[in-house]
């Protein structure tokens, strides 16, 4: 193998690495508490702008202007969330107005459109309305036994299952969360979230470095090919 080679493999496998950098959040505040959950705001670090978040979690907890290293799913893959590996029989509540809940990825997806519903005006996080939905959020998703009986709760709960959910979203878990089993899962690492919407163009583009790295690792190979011509063109 030669000098030429030798350096292309280097750079490319530094590109590699680069891109294998976990995902990081870090909180900017929460914007709107909802009977201490609600809107956060956030960047993540592969998005180009900041994010609203909301919180899907009762038993956990975050800094509000702290960092995480994360996992973000969408309902296509949910085994690094925290109840994606829970079986329907294991939620706390089973049913909503005669309806079932279903499964894990329907729960999401159903909290995700209680989401949507929030009124976000200026002092609707104490209504009876904005409170309901937070509760309804905590009961769909949870295994713990807990009860969330504040607010029109039971309306939005049934209100939920009925909705077909929502499909355009994404889940944000600490990394801790997927190594663990069992009950482990719902009390491990920071508060699981729910962004609107899906994944930015700027998630499928190279980082500047990463760029910069592939771009030296083509050169190179480029040159060693050429030198290799002018070697053979002597001969």
């Amino acid at each position: 193998m030669n000098r030429f080679t030798k350096l292309a493999l280097i750079a490319l496998a530094g590109s590699a690495s680069l891109f294998a950098t976990p995902i990081m959040i870090q909180f900017k505040g929460q914007t709107f508490d909802i009977a201490g959950g609600g809107q956060f705001a956030a960047r993540l670090s592969t998005d180009v702008t900041d994010i609203s978040t909301y919180c899907v979690d009762f038993n956990n907890y975050i800094n509000p202007s702290g960092t995480y290293n994360v996992n973000v799913s969408t309902l296509g893959d949910l085994s690094n969330t925290r109840y994606g590996t829970t079986s329907a029989s294991a939620f706390t509540f089973q049913n909503a107005g005669g309806k079932s809940l279903g499964d894990a990825g329907q729960r999401y997806s159903e909290a995700a459109w209680l989401i949507s519903q929030f009124d976000t005006a200026p002092g609707a996080n104490g209504n009876s309305r904005d409170i309901g939905i937070q509760s309804a959020i905590w009961n769909i998703l949870d295994a713990s036994g807990e009860r969330h009986t504040q607010g029109d709760w039971q309306t939005w709960m049934t209100n939920a299952a009925n909705s077909g959910g929502a499909s355009n979203f994404r889940i944000i878990t600490t990394t801790d969360v997927a190594g663990q089993s069992g009950s482990g899962r719902y009390h491990t690492g920071g508060q699981e979230m729910i962004t609107l919407g899906g994944v930015p163009t700027i998630s499928q583009t190279p980082e500047p470095q990463s760029a910069v790295m592939l771009g030296l690792g083509g050169l190179l190979i480029a040159a060693g090919v050429i030198r290799r011509r002018k070697l053979s063109a002597q001969v």
